[in-house]
């Protein structure tokens, strides 16, 4: 009977074998993970979109000053 540490190395497997089938963010390079994935020259994760969105409302504001 595999003892906890054999079960989270086989699930750690599991889960690498399962990240190299997910896209990659064309931005930071990363597997997205989450639901959600933006098309901006290639698909981006969530978390650079909101970094990018967020640069734009700065730009923006900035504009208007």
């Amino acid at each position: 009977m595999p003892d906890n540490y054999d079960m989270f190395l086989a699930h750690d497997a599991e889960q690498a074998v399962a990240e190299k089938r997910l896209p990659i963010c064309a931005n930071c390079g990363e597997p997205i993970t989450s639901d959600a994935a933006y098309n901006v020259d290639g698909l981006w994760c969530e978390r650079c979109f909101n970094a990018w969105v967020d640069d734009i409302r700065v730009w923006v504001d900035e504009l208007e000053d």
